[in-house]
């Protein structure tokens, strides 16, 4: 459901490589921002749904649970 090291863009690829030479991969796994390649949000323990950008937004103290929207994967 994220990116992987192989979907990226060489330019991508290339600058992660010249900050970390051999290990561009290794630190890009555990430090880049992966993108999800699908629909995301959360619900709280209300019921109520928030999505991925309105995540600040979620009252402090919610239960919440992520959930992605999967029924127009094929």
């Amino acid at each position: 459901m994220y990116q992987t090291w192989e979907e990226l863009p060489q330019k991508v690829k290339k600058s992660w490589g010249g900050d970390y030479r051999d290990e561009g991969k290794n630190a890009w796994e555990e430090f880049g921002v992966k993108k999800c390649k699908v629909p995301c949000g959360f619900v709280t323990g209300k019921g109520e749904f928030y999505s991925w950008q309105d995540q600040d937004k979620i009252p402090f103290g919610h239960n919440i649970m992520m959930v992605f929207k999967t029924d127009d994967l094929r």
